[in-house]
């Protein structure tokens, strides 16, 4: 049976977790020596009030949950700068899409350290994904900036 391209390219592949991790080592170290920048972006979500897949109640009662807390949602972008230890984050209250995640990207671009090639190292999620080329071009050409997408389902 063939397996179909574009699933195996979702799947995680030990050769490709080992060579991501090798690339990354030496990333590191040209980073501690002031070689090159090297950021590691993610974005994640927080809510005062968990999202309630299951619930439980007594036999013959119906679940009851309080319906007078307002729900309150923070969005935050950042990127750890390998080197300094740095924390560069953006705090949102709406969802954050590809359009933020370029604009965050852009600002790692515009830091102080023109010259020096700047690694930004994302995850697979959809949003770091189809980025404008003519953007990924901007940023490599004017910026030195490069995007490393890792290894799908790394840990």
């Amino acid at each position: 049976m063939e397996t179909d391209p574009a699933v195996a390219q979702k799947k995680r592949c030990p050769e490709r977790l080992e060579a991501a991790r090798h690339d990354l080592t030496c990333c590191q170290i040209a980073a501690r020596e002031g070689k090159i920048g090297l950021f590691y972006l993610e974005e994640s979500g927080f809510a005062n009030i968990p999202n309630v897949q299951r619930s439980w109640s007594p036999k013959g009662q119906p679940h009851e949950a309080e319906a007078g807390v307002t729900r309150r949602r923070a969005n935050v972008i950042g990127a750890l700068e390998y080197a300094t230890g740095e924390l560069w984050y953006e705090v949102r209250d709406k969802a954050i899409r590809r359009e933020n995640v370029v604009d965050f990207i852009d600002r790692i671009a515009q830091r102080a350290e023109a010259g020096a090639l700047t690694l930004v190292v994302l995850d697979n999620a959809s949003m770091h994904h189809d980025i404008d080329p003519e953007k990924l071009e901007d940023w490599l050409v004017n910026h030195r900036l490069v995007l490393m997408h890792l290894p799908p389902y790394s840990p």
